[in-house]
């Protein structure tokens, strides 16, 4: 029999065993426990994504689907910027960047996401946005943050997982690997990916809609996550009603950790580099909790953050950092509901208003009054 021949007979029986291998594959993959997750999870494990090769196997979490799709917008979506809110979930449910451009003309982005990702991650999604538009700045930057995300420790920032796992979405699980494109390592993304949707089709392992569009309790689903941030830039709106306990909880509790601090400090940081004015503010109290001692407790807060501010001209802090708001107003302790919303974000229109003039009457930076030891209108404290 000629060479040739034997060669193409080979081929043959290689490609026919092949196809029966693959055969046995399909009929015992099946089985595997695809998860479609009907509770969203209070914190996601570190090493999720990445056991089983990088593959997912199942539905994101609610914070998970927050962060992704936020940072994801940011690198796809978000156009430059007039005012910039980052924060935690206070932030990413109490500010309406609708209702704060249509009151100061001043185009406007929330790229808020949860507390557990630390003030250090929000300080990264910051980095990240500012990298992405060197040319064209914000005028300002808005840190608007709720008690329990200043009382984290590096201790259970590490415990969550959340600021490990954002950056190893970002920048690969090593130094080495820091030359990946975020898309690809954001977790939600790859349930998106044509070869994986393609894969799971042909295995009849899953079928991509259940894990991107199942609802998860009484939240939306991830698809619904990333169709509603879009749309409303930012904004995701409080959904729970009326669920303030009798006894305050004890996350209402001002504490400003060593480690939280240092996220706010970067973001002083990255502002001042880049001649951004930036204003710190805290998220409302329900009336029902209020006590003198959180005049003190608030009061002690400002003068902290006035001095790991001293060195940057920029930076702002809102006075009062207490404030208080209507119970009705609250759907949990610190998120508002769409109605609290909308009342914040438009005394945020004032609070702006007085540090940025919109675009079309731009006439320079607000000057500070003598008369108020360096305070601008609207309550803020510029400090020197």
């Amino acid at each position: 029999m000629p060479a040739r021949e034997r060669r193409a007979r080979i081929v043959v029986v290689w490609t026919a065993m092949a196809f029966v291998l693959l055969q046995v594959i399909v009929t015992t993959l099946p089985g595997y426990p695809w998860t479609a997750r009907a509770e969203p999870e209070t914190a996601v494990q570190t090493n999720r994504f990445h056991r089983d090769n990088g593959w997912l196997r199942t539905t994101p979490t609610l914070e998970e689907s927050i962060i992704q799709w936020q940072v994801h917008h940011l690198l796809t979506a978000v156009s430059p910027q007039e005012v910039l809110f980052v924060g935690d979930s206070s932030c990413l449910m109490s500010v309406i960047p609708e209702v704060i451009t249509q009151g100061t003309g001043l185009r406007t982005w929330n790229l808020a996401t949860v507390g557990s990702l630390s003030t250090l991650g929000q300080a990264d999604i910051l980095d990240l946005y500012l990298t992405k538009h060197p040319t064209t700045q914000p005028k300002l930057v808005v840190c608007y943050l709720a008690p329990p995300t200043l009382a984290r420790d590096q201790e259970e920032i590490e415990r969550q997982g959340v600021y490990n796992g954002l950056r190893e979405w970002l920048h690969g699980a090593d130094a080495g690997l820091a030359a990946n494109l975020p898309l690809a390592q954001l977790p939600g993304y790859r349930l998106r990916r044509p070869v994986y949707q393609a894969a799971t089709q042909l295995l009849g392992t899953s079928q991509q809609a259940p894990l991107v569009n199942v609802r998860r309790g009484p939240f939306p689903s991830d698809e619904e996550v990333r169709r509603t941030l879009l749309a409303t830039s930012g904004y995701f709106a409080e959904t729970r009603r009326n669920q303030l306990p009798v006894i305050e909880p004890a996350t209402n509790r001002l504490q400003l950790t060593a480690d939280s601090l240092r996220g706010i400090v970067q973001m002083f940081a990255s502002t001042h580099a880049r001649s951004i004015d930036l204003v710190f503010m805290m998220t409302p109290l329900p009336e029902r909790y209020r006590k003198p001692q959180d005049d003190v407790a608030y009061r002690k807060l400002a003068d902290t953050l006035t001095a790991a501010a001293r060195p940057y001209s920029n930076v702002k802090i809102h006075s009062p950092l207490l404030r208080y708001f209507d119970d009705a107003s609250f759907g949990t302790p610190h998120h508002l509901t769409k109605a609290g919303a909308e009342r914040n974000s438009a005394e945020l229109v004032e609070i702006i208003g007085a540090i940025v003039t919109p675009t079309k009457q731009d006439s320079g930076p607000t000057p500070a009054s003598p008369a108020t030891d360096g305070a601008v209108a609207g309550g803020e404290r510029r400090v020197r």
